[in-house]
């Protein structure tokens, strides 16, 4: 079978990965804001852009994005009107669990029982720079699929890279197409000299990519994880297909990736060679390499005014950032927190967000300011049983305060507030009694951009 030789019968769903713990490009990315709602220079966040790409792709059907619980309300309104489901599990167990959990969610949502449903995995804050090569290489996979086989995607690599796995590949599948090789080994990420070694070795970078029929991977997985699909099945509620009811047995699952439960152990097992412009966005460094630079090889976003240095990464964010006389160096500057560091080192900033939530410090958690689907807001102030936000809402959208107790105040625009199913208009100037635990929503009704104070009281964190 080739590429395009796929069966009209099979139908394809996509998974998106967007969980994490936001330790990678802290302080741009923290526990509550994960990695995925991260914005490279210029662009949509990570999560949105994957969406998009995948939503892309006329061969693929539904989008459903596997959220963890803690991060499930912030990726409903960063993706605001982008239409995709989202599952969530209670607790973060790895992707082999996730993905269990995401196959008999979308099974069961749309009573999907023709054993030739077919799955493309992939994580939603990695970066693909060539959508017709990966159409081709999704293509050549769904195929190989198809006959029974469960597919794992390899970037080419570029570099020597130390900071990604590799994979090995063995002889050809004998599927036909020539693209199709047996998984000879799966290593962990290598120093400099191993690197240099595996890419002249033709080895390939392991970009967690995958595609199988879910029934195939379903059985593989009860087959050598018994107790993650056990856990996964009992966990999943039978009243809402895309939640987690029974959170106790989910957290009975071992906390293990599907390539050390599965794809280590199956002899289904395959890898196709593909070239798509593929990063993983894993560091400063990486973000650095992505970024356009000026003449002097600085990468600059947000009030920066820069002399005399070279090779420098600079984010700012709502506050001017003056730099001089540096070299190879990141900073990232938030509202509440500052990040300086070489840049070659940068990737070491995983250990100093550890520091961080050992001494319990509320910077760990979540940022001043957050983009939204609907638009963004910006905490000002923030005290023992209070805090204090500017919120703007762009045209047409709404948000849900949270949390919805104490008052809202009308800065400029016009905004409906539904306010326990009663709708009042707001106008400039007007001030909104927000009593606690009484759901509110408040949409932008007017023809320019809504923009608000909200003043919250209860808020500890």
């Amino acid at each position: 079978m080739n590429e395009t030789e796929q069966s009209e019968n099979s139908r394809v769903f996509c998974l998106l990965m967007a969980g994490g713990d936001g330790k990678r490009l802290w302080p741009s990315s923290r526990r509550f804001y994960p990695k995925p709602l991260f914005s490279l220079q210029g662009r949509d966040s990570l999560l949105r852009g994957a969406v998009g790409l995948f939503s892309s792709l006329d061969f693929l059907s539904e989008i459903t994005v596997l959220a963890g619980a803690p991060h499930e309300k912030a990726l409903r309104s960063h993706l605001g009107p982008v239409k995709a489901h989202i599952s969530t599990e209670p607790l973060s167990r790895n992707t082999a669990p996730a993905i269990t959990l995401g196959v008999m969610s979308v099974l069961r949502e749309f009573e999907e029982e023709d054993e030739d449903a077919i799955f493309v995995v992939s994580p939603s804050d990695h970066l693909i720079g060539n959508k017709k090569q990966l159409s081709h290489a999704l293509k050549t996979a769904i195929a190989a699929a198809e006959k029974g086989l469960i597919i794992t995607i390899g970037a080419t690599p570029t570099r020597p890279e130390t900071g990604y796995g590799y994979i090995e590949k063995g002889v050809d599948t004998d599927d036909g197409s020539g693209k199709v090789f047996k998984i000879k080994q799966f290593v962990e990420k290598p120093n400099l000299q191993t690197a240099r070694k595996y890419v002249k070795d033709s080895f390939l970078w392991n970009c967690g990519i995958f595609v199988f029929k879910g029934r195939v991977m379903m059985e593989e997985m009860k087959k050598h994880a018994p107790k993650v699909f056990s856990s996964v099945r009992k966990a999943l509620s039978k009243e809402n297909s895309f939640g987690v009811t029974d959170a106790e047995s989910y957290a009975r699952s071992p906390n293990i990736s599907i390539d050390c439960a599965v794809m280590e152990k199956t002899d289904l097992g395959a890898v196709i060679p593909a070239s798509f412009g593929w990063n993983d966005v894993g560091s400063w460094e990486s973000v650095y390499n992505l970024s356009e630079k000026d003449s002097s090889g600085n990468a600059l976003s947000g009030d920066v005014v820069i002399q005399e240095s070279e090779n420098c990464l600079v984010r700012g964010d709502g506050r001017l950032v003056v730099v001089h006389g540096l070299k190879d160096v990141a900073i990232v500057s938030e509202q509440d927190a500052l990040f300086v560091s070489d840049i070659k080192s940068s990737g070491e900033i995983k250990s100093v967000v550890d520091t961080l939530i050992s001494e319990k410090r509320p910077e760990a958690l979540r940022p001043f300011s957050s983009r939204h689907g609907w638009g963004s807001e910006e905490t000002i102030e923030k005290g023992c049983g209070f805090s204090v936000k500017s919120v703007t809402v762009e045209k047409k959208m709404e948000y849900e305060p949270d949390p919805p107790a104490g008052r809202l105040i009308v800065l400029e625009g016009e905004a409906t507030a539904t306010l326990a199913n009663k709708s009042v208009v707001l106008s400039e100037g007007d001030l909104l009694e927000i009593p606690e635990d009484v759901p509110l929503r408040v949409k932008n009704g007017g023809k320019s951009v809504l923009r608000l104070l909200e003043i919250s009281f209860g808020t500890n964190e």
